[in-house]
């Protein structure tokens, strides 16, 4: 089954990114999971079982769960979760980057500015 990716949001205190996405007859899932890539929005995904193609190309994912999509439980994920650019993707500064343990920094931080 192909999956196309809604939006992406990152805890950067336990490193999982959570994206929304859709698929078939409109189902949508959010899939909680630990990578070195960045699943961005409109990326077309096909699952494998130890991994994923994310636009033809193949990367390895560790999947930590799989949940039903709303908008108010995407909404509150977005509000809870410490990474500043969940809220505000135009920063230009990220003060959190030195605490963060997401592998690969879609915004391209790696020390605070």
């Amino acid at each position: 089954m192909v999956w196309k990716v809604l939006g992406t949001i990152l805890c950067p205190n336990t490193g999982i990114a959570y994206s929304g996405l859709k698929g078939l007859r409109h189902l949508k899932l959010i899939i909680w999971y630990e990578a070195d890539i960045y699943m961005a929005p409109d990326d077309v995904i096909t699952p494998f079982s130890s991994g994923v193609l994310i636009n033809d190309t193949y990367h390895d994912i560790t999947v930590y769960n799989v949940t039903p999509y709303s908008d108010s439980f995407w909404e509150e994920l977005k509000e809870k979760l410490a990474c500043p650019f969940n809220k505000d993707r135009g920063r230009e500064i990220c003060n959190y980057n030195l605490h963060c343990q997401v592998k690969c920094c879609p915004y391209g931080f790696s020390a605070a500015l």
